[in-house]
């Protein structure tokens, strides 16, 4: 756990108020000290504490862990990346992330249902509206609690420097879970990735794993019609091919999703060794669901599975494109868009909500029109 005041030093040595005491200078080093830091040293210093963490099967990996303290009760955020730095600002923006959606207010502002209602079971004949066509439950906490919303509040909320960032970053989340539903849910086979695009993923693997060979690891290109490229990551046990991982992303290339992806794979590899330490000192007692659905999710999954096996031939992909462009592809597609701004108390960041009726959540029911079954699930445990 790193002390507070030592977070708020770093954070004003790197904004040029002050030389670092011998902590705060230990602390930038191991961090890279980039000018970027700083906004994410200011907010670390509000958790309730921050650390670093280790992988058995991933050596290499930098990862940090956070416990976070919102309106809504205690929340936990992570982390990883391939230096320590990057890591450490990806927990944070989590953090932040889930403190923003918590700490919303409730809005008093009424109005009738939108026509895609129906698609959530439950939902109030009127609902809190926050703009024309989006409810309030799929935005900010309401302050009657009796709907819940089919899939997780956070999908679709990203951080970073500027609105435009931030906005892409969510809306890359949402077409990733989109994509998602549609291979593990609606069993759209998966495709294989070209060489080229998987040559980066598997560099940076390499230096994850250190020369470790407990686990096996595939890529699965999951994009659909759309052509934002979505690549799966996942490994297994190479003795048993049980206990698989997955790791997900959208990027603008597919080579950058497949890498984000990988990494992501090994955050969850690192929840695995962690929950697996915790079911050892408290017993499955001291579990809680989300611990007890990750450890459904691996034991379930089998490399070999047809559904994580790639088939067919390669998927085409658009060249990488900006926002703007994105959200032309998705306007001629008639997928509707809408970003909401979130709170946040560091300065110099911008927490964004990206909301799509029309883009598929895995676990959601009823399905949007796009949604199509192609075969059996990959799965009947839940993959979120």
């Amino acid at each position: 756990m790193i002390p507070p005041e030592i977070l708020l030093d770093a954070a004003l040595a790197l904004e040029g108020e002050r030389m670092p005491g011998p902590d705060a200078a230990e602390l930038l080093g191991f961090l890279g000290g980039e000018a970027a830091l700083a906004p994410f040293l200011r907010h670390a210093a509000t958790l309730r504490r921050i650390f670093a963490l280790a992988s058995p099967w991933a050596p290499g990996l930098c990862a940090w862990g956070a416990e976070v303290e919102t309106p809504l009760g205690f929340s936990f955020a992570s982390g990883v990346g391939t230096a320590h730095g990057p890591a450490f600002m990806a927990c944070v923006a989590e953090a932040m992330e889930r403190a923003a959606l918590a700490a919303a207010p409730p809005v008093a502002l009424r109005g009738a249902a939108p026509d895609w209602a129906p698609r959530l079971p439950g939902m109030p004949a009127e609902v809190d509206c926050v703009a024309p066509g989006l409810p309030l439950d799929l935005t900010h906490r309401r302050a009657s609690p009796e709907f819940r919303p089919p899939w997780p509040l956070s999908a679709g909320c990203a951080v970073a420097g500027d609105a435009a960032g931030a906005c892409l970053s969510a809306l890359m989340e949402l077409l990733e879970r989109d994509a998602l539903a549609r291979w593990y849910e609606g069993g759209r086979p998966p495709a294989p990735l070209a060489l080229e695009h998987a040559a980066g993923a598997a560099s940076a693997l390499a230096e994850l794993r250190e020369g470790s060979t407990a686990r096996s690891t595939w890529l699965l290109d999951v994009t659909t019609e759309l052509g934002i490229p979505v690549v799966v990551a996942a490994s297994a046990d190479s003795v048993t091919s049980g206990r698989v991982c997955l790791g997900f992303a959208a990027r603008a290339t597919p080579a950058a999703a497949a890498r984000a992806a990988v990494l992501e794979m090994a955050q969850m590899e690192l929840a695995l060794a962690v929950i697996g330490r915790k079911a050892d000192e408290k017993g499955q007692g001291g579990l809680n669901p989300s611990d007890r659905a990750h450890l459904a999710r691996a034991d379930a999954l089998r490399a070999g599975m047809p559904g994580l096996v790639p088939q067919g031939g390669a998927r085409p992909h658009l060249p990488p494109l900006e926002l703007a462009s994105i959200l032309k592809v998705l306007e001629t597609q008639h997928i509707r868009v809408k970003f909401l701004p979130l709170t946040v108390s560091a300065e110099g960041l911008v927490v964004m909500r990206a909301l799509s009726p029309d883009l598929d959540q895995p676990g959601a029911s009823p399905r949007s029109a796009r949604f199509v079954t192609q075969g059996p699930p990959v799965a009947t445990v839940s993959l979120l």
